[in-house]
């Protein structure tokens, strides 16, 4: 779980350059599961339960998450899927322009797995799921998958929030896995986490302007509505705004409060964002989970049930 590589070759995750085609050299095509890992994870799981959040540097080699970056965003820079009620991509035109990698602006897109089917191999990659099954227990299904971005000059409108307001799951058992495919600091697309607000339960998020006017802020929002003040937020526990490296993930518990900043770098900040529970967890959704490939069995017995080769 530290990030002390010593640039060795035993280190380098992946070989290739990108997330795609044969990246672990062995001329078969395929990236085999070790071309994902990147040293031994180290899973805290009293820091979780205590602070409602998890930070796991290195989770991925910066190289893989160059690669990620790319085929997240190379699609929308050609024009695909714009307009698609589906994969709903959304632009901030404020911010068009700016960033020769994302000229157009993309700040969200709602169903990743739809975009391109790597991004279902990454989903239920065992490495992803190891953490998933550490601290949701031996049996877990995929919840949904989508991509968070911050471009140039983004103010955000993602308020104080917790994702168990949002994801009615009974029992609560589920978490969400950030993995950041750029560096962040505050002012650049940090996310803003309220250390063992968790602990407070779940906090009425009370529906704003913002909230009923903005389609744009995802079908969860225009659905159930609200979110945590700032002050209300400030009464549940320490803000932190932790710094991210490249490829760092962040566990995030279903009852945390968090939020994401605003990125006044010149670079968008891209992070991905997959999130689990544990499969004896009713979904209890109006009309269901909605997602693509809600409910997929990732994990049986503390295993990943599948792998894929594409």
């Amino acid at each position: 779980g530290s990030d002390g590589s010593d640039g060795s070759e035993s280190d380098a995750y992946p070989p290739s350059h990108n997330a795609r085609g044969d990246g672990d050299g062995d001329g078969d095509g395929n990236d085999d599961d070790d071309n994902y890992a990147h040293g031994p994870l180290d899973i805290c799981h009293e820091s979780y339960f205590l602070e409602g959040y998890l930070h796991i540097p290195a989770f991925v080699d910066p190289e893989l998450a160059q690669g990620l970056r790319r085929m997240l965003l190379d699609p929308f820079v050609e024009g695909e899927w714009e307009g698609s009620s589906r994969v709903r991509p959304i632009f901030d035109e404020q911010c068009a322009g700016i960033d020769d990698e994302n000229p157009k602006g993309l700040r969200f897109v709602q169903q990743l797995l739809l975009v391109d089917p790597e991004w279902l191999k990454v989903a239920v990659h065992p490495r992803l799921i190891e953490v998933a099954t550490s601290l949701l227990g031996p049996d877990v299904n995929l919840h949904h998958a989508k991509a968070s971005l911050k471009p140039p000059g983004h103010v955000t409108l993602q308020s104080w929030h917790q994702d168990g307001f949002y994801l009615n799951e009974d029992p609560p058992e589920f978490l969400t896995i950030m993995v950041y495919l750029d560096a962040t600091t505050q002012a650049a697309g940090a996310t803003k986490i309220v250390v063992g607000s968790h602990q407070n339960g779940l906090i009425l998020h009370p529906p704003t302007a913002d909230d009923r006017t903005d389609a744009s802020r995802g079908a969860d929002n225009v659905r159930l509505g609200g979110s945590i003040s700032t002050d209300v937020a400030e009464q549940q526990g320490p803000i932190i705004e932790p710094a991210m490296a490249v490829g760092d993930a962040v566990v995030l518990s279903p009852f945390v409060v968090h939020s994401v900043g605003d990125n006044h770098s010149r670079t968008t900040k891209v992070a991905l964002a997959f999130a689990y529970k544990a499969a004896s967890a009713v979904d209890c959704e109006p009309g269901g989970n909605w997602r693509a490939f809600a409910e997929l069995p990732v994990a049986r017995d503390g295993e990943p049930t599948m792998t894929f080769h594409f």
